[in-house]
């Protein structure tokens, strides 16, 4: 991976960040690209997959370039100021991907970390994809090695393909996709891209597993031509029982029976979770 390139998205504002991203997709040959200040950039590509990353992170203020600190021999990266690999290494992940002369649709959204103001604001103004042709969304916003989450969505055979590249389906409770994807109608999944400990100063990332990453996404996209539409599918029911007690679709803590908050989409999706979550997510992500 390029080192350097991840040290300097890490140590750019967002406002450095959304700047230097709209020009960058222009001088890469995105032509359609709607930009909404503070809340997404969204460039139609060539390729029938659209990428998303998220520029927000959970720190008030970015890290200088000379506070990062690296052990060439476990091959980590970090900061102790706050590195912002959530979610600066999935946008240096789509820049290297470009730059290896893909050209995949994208999506950059703001405001992933307060509830996915970028992606709400995404759905309120396209209220279907707005890109000719797209078969699937891929997030690259995941903690560890080999992680594909799918969240609400559970189209089995876009699993099967997903994990065909290597990677391995584990559990997540929220992110852009969450949002978009049914929204769209279209399957999504979030991959991981080498990043631990997210949301504290001991953030850090295995450079390693982030190469290993970027190479099965590129083995997705070389392929995707052939990929056939995924739709969306949503779970049936959105319930997880422990014994005889429920858990918090969002944190999975235990709910007694009396208490918890019921919420029925109108697609059909039917799921629990505690007051805390609610008001920290849901209520986030309605328009």
């Amino acid at each position: 991976m390029d080192k350097k390139l991840l040290q300097t998205i890490c140590c750019l504002s967002t406002e450095e960040l959304e700047k230097n991203l709209v020009q960058f997709l222009r001088g890469n040959g995105y032509k359609n690209i709607f930009h909404s200040e503070n809340n997404y950039i969204i460039a139609e590509g060539e390729l029938p997959v659209c990428l998303i990353a998220h520029l927000d992170t959970v720190f008030s203020a970015p890290p200088a370039y000379n506070e990062f600190l690296f052990d060439p021999e476990k091959k980590i990266l970090w900061s102790p100021y706050g590195s912002g690999f959530d979610d600066r290494a999935g946008v240096t992940m789509i820049i290297q991907i470009i730059n290896k002369g893909f050209r995949p649709s994208i999506i950059f959204t703001l405001g992933e970390e307060i509830g996915g103001q970028g992606a709400s604001q995404i759905t309120y103004k396209f209220k279907k994809c707005p890109f000719k042709k797209c078969n699937a969304l891929i997030e690259l916003d995941r903690m560890g090695e080999k992680d594909c989450v799918f969240y609400q969505c559970d189209n089995k055979d876009f699993k099967k393909h997903i994990e065909s590249f290597g990677f391995e389906e584990a559990f997540g409770t929220f992110t852009d996709i969450s949002i978009i994807a049914p929204h769209w109608g279209i399957a999504a999944v979030n991959l991981s891209i080498g990043y631990l400990d997210e949301h504290s100063h001991s953030e850090r990332i295995n450079i390693e597993w982030f190469e290993n990453s970027l190479e099965r996404i590129c083995s997705i996209l070389i392929n995707s031509e052939q990929m056939k539409f995924y739709k969306y599918i949503p779970q049936a029911r959105q319930v997880f029982e422990f014994g005889n007690k429920y858990s918090c679709f969002f944190c999975g803590a235990p709910l007694k029976k009396k208490g918890y908050i019921k919420i029925m989409e109108e697609n059909g999706i039917e799921f629990n979770c505690c007051e805390a979550c609610y008001n920290e997510f849901y209520k986030n992500i309605k328009i």
